[in-house]
């Protein structure tokens, strides 16, 4: 992997109503963590984030993450392979 980052996770969280906005805000201030978004559906927070090692993202896991106010579940989904990877958008709808 490019520069020793060897794992690639997303992150969904699911988060008290009135903590939403700052856990969002607190999870983006990882170094770690590229990818802050919100959005519908059970999880409030799907996060992506890099992280140089296995052992580096569970510490990330269970020091950071679970210190986040407002936190009350999480799930972690390692990469495991890129099929397809795009960065161009597709057409609008209608042409």
């Amino acid at each position: 992997a490019a520069l020793g980052f060897e794992t690639r996770v997303g992150i969904m969280v699911k988060t008290h109503p009135g903590r939403l906005a700052a856990a969002a805000e607190e999870m983006a201030k990882d170094r770690n963590i590229h990818h802050v978004l919100i959005c519908t559906g059970y999880f409030d927070i799907l996060a992506w984030g890099v992280f140089r090692t296995s052992t580096e993202m569970a510490d990330f896991v269970r020091r950071r993450l679970v210190g986040v106010q407002g936190v009350l579940r999480y799930e972690v989904l390692l990469q495991t392979a890129v099929p397809k990877r795009s960065f161009s958008l597709p057409p609008p709808f209608g042409l």
